[in-house]
């Protein structure tokens, strides 16, 4: 499910993207900007994850060891089957279609970058699962407690 008729234009993301806040830390559009730059670069070297991995042996690949962090993240969570699960900084969706496919639950992933948002949505197009938004999550517009569980890997440095 796609809720935000234009990715690129998102009101909910400030409009100059070197803008910082008067605590220093960059706008949302920045961070935007820099995945969105890094996008090929990330993808070829983390999939379509975006994030370290786990190994435990150090004999996995960079595909199971992503997926190990996840399976991680999500069992401390504590995701069980029909769970609602926020995926904060979800990046190209993987994390949720890996909680949709393992723990058959429902996601609502957030990222503030328009290209990681337009291949989530491409990839994961038909399954009503997964709703991705393109929006600042410090502004997200969900209902408070209406998730069973929020899961941030590798976003927090960015909130």
């Amino acid at each position: 499910m796609v809720e935000n008729p234009d990715p690129a234009r998102s009101a909910d993301l400030p409009a100059q993207r070197s803008r910082r806040t008067p605590a220093g830390i960059p706008e949302p559009t920045a961070v935007a900007t820099h995945y969105d730059e890094m996008d090929d670069v990330y993808r070829q070297v983390w999939s379509d994850h975006a994030h370290h991995g786990l190994w435990r042996s150090g004999r996995e690949s960079i595909e199971e060891a992503v997926e190990a962090l996840g399976a991680l993240a999500i069992e401390a969570a504590d995701v069980g089957p029909g769970s609602e699960v926020i995926d904060l900084g979800s990046g190209y969706g993987a994390t949720g279609r890996l909680l949709a496919r393992t723990r058959d639950a429902r996601v609502t992933s957030l990222t503030i970058s328009p290209r990681q948002f337009d291949y989530a949505t491409a990839t994961d197009a038909g399954d009503p699962r997964l709703r991705h938004l393109l929006r600042d999550w410090l502004r997200n517009g969900l209902e408070p407690a209406s998730a069973d569980a929020v899961i941030a890997i590798e976003s927090i440095n960015h909130l």
